[in-house]
């Protein structure tokens, strides 16, 4: 399927904001991808684009479309917490927009959790998920040093993005996935990060 033809669905499935949130990950992701390795912009571009295709869907359809992708839809109590789209996502970009890219797929499907082996176009959109340039969550000065960390040091930018994740759910007292723990762990260490006194 061609970019423009993507686009053109995707405008038709998603809500505007949706839509925006999307095509400032793609940029992003492309940013980060001319950074880090220039031959993965393309499927940086694509991958930002369509990692949040199946957001708009209900439980029962992402449930639907992870059982005919036998992929596992993970504990009940993440389904409805923002985490499930990206595994039905894999399903729809395959079946919809006919993407066969191992890499891209996987990147969509790890962007919300992350994964500690992740390869770098994993690493790319996870980030980018984060700062892209419409997000309006978070706070200005902790956006701006996350986007100066993702361009230096891609490690420790998963770090900062899982541990703030962390922090932001327990303090709604919400679930953590233990996947995204396990990152903040992982790359902690991974970057040498003390804890501090």
């Amino acid at each position: 399927m061609e970019l423009s033809e993507i686009r053109k669905e995707l405008k038709k499935a998603l809500k505007k904001e949706r839509y925006e949130h999307s095509e400032g990950v793609a940029y992003t992701s492309a940013a980060l991808a001319m950074r880090y390795d220039p031959k993965l912009v393309d499927k940086a571009l694509l991958a930002g684009l369509l990692h949040d295709c199946a957001k708009h869907l209900s439980v029962e359809t992402m449930l639907r479309l992870c059982k005919e992708g036998n992929i596992d839809p993970g504990d009940k109590k993440f389904q409805e917490t923002g985490l499930l789209h990206a595994k039905a996502g894999v399903v729809l970009a395959q079946k919809k927009y006919k993407v066969t890219d191992p890499q891209i797929l996987s990147a969509i499907l790890w962007h919300t959790t992350g994964r500690v082996d992740m390869d770098l176009l994993d690493k790319i959109l996870f980030i980018a998920d984060y700062i892209e340039p419409n997000r309006t969550k978070i706070k200005p000065d902790v956006q701006e040093r996350l986007r100066n960390i993702a361009f230096c040091d891609i490690d420790r930018a998963v770090y900062e993005v899982a541990d703030q994740t962390c922090d932001y759910l327990n303090k709604k007292s919400a679930a953590i996935s233990p996947v995204t723990a396990e990152v903040r762990n992982y790359y902690k260490q991974v970057c040498g990060i003390k804890e501090e006194p």
